[in-house]
């Protein structure tokens, strides 16, 4: 008698438990928000930021990076209830909303919205999307889902 195994009796079903994701999310949130505050700090003191260019400035960033982090971990949540591939889509769908994500600085840089806006600020502050964006993408994509 011939015993047959395919790839997939060892690949086995990637699941999200509600306790997962919440221990996930919020190292993610803590991580970005660690990394984000550390890195605006830096950039307004090399940058000269006025503290009218909110943008940079520790509450905003520090706020706009939570509630950024939380929604991307609820559309972890919601893509691995409707997914076979979760962490596959995931990471395409949290790419594009992190290029997505640039409009809004780039609109602030358009729209000359606060005291001091200028190229270097607004690059910053991209480089804190860019930041809270592979911190949580790499998080979720890690240790986000669990071989069943």
């Amino acid at each position: 008698m011939q015993t047959v195994i395919s790839s997939s009796d060892f690949a086995g079903e990637r699941v999200a438990t509600w306790r997962r994701l919440l221990a996930v999310g919020a190292a993610a949130v803590i991580a970005s928000a660690v990394a984000n505050s550390a890195v605006a700090a830096l950039l307004r003191g090399v940058l000269d930021v006025p503290a009218g260019f909110a943008p940079l400035q520790a509450i905003s960033v520090l706020s706009l990076t939570i509630v950024g982090v939380i929604a991307a971990v609820l559309v972890f949540a919601a893509i691995g209830r409707l997914s076979a591939r979760p962490v596959r889509v995931f990471t395409i769908v949290a790419s594009v909303a992190l290029v997505v994500s640039w409009a809004a600085p780039l609109a602030v840089y358009f729209a000359n919205a606060f005291p001091g806006t200028n190229p270097s600020r607004i690059v910053g502050v991209m480089s804190l999307h860019l930041i809270a964006g592979v911190v949580t993408i790499a998080l979720l994509r890690t240790y986000g889902t669990s071989v069943r």
